[in-house]
């Protein structure tokens, strides 16, 4: 396997097998809680306004976007 330069890959192929399945574990939770607010954010009546849902879908779209990159520098 080639050198990856993403120090966060480096550090998880340094780790081992427990590290790699604990960091993809911590993605795929990332993943689902991103997920549950993108979707809470988007379609409750809960939220104040407009805004508010854009915030809240944002937060959660943004905590699926660092799970696509945890599970990216665990596989390279």
């Amino acid at each position: 396997m080639a050198e990856s330069a993403n120090p966060v890959s480096r550090l998880i192929a340094a780790g081992g097998q427990k590290l790699f399945m604990l960091t993809l574990s911590l993605a795929a939770v990332l993943a689902a809680v991103g997920f549950s607010i993108a979707v809470f954010g988007a379609f409750s009546d809960l939220v104040a306004t407009t805004f508010d849902r854009v915030l809240i879908a944002a937060v959660g779209a943004a905590l699926m976007s660092l799970a696509g990159g945890l599970g990216y520098s665990a596989l390279n």
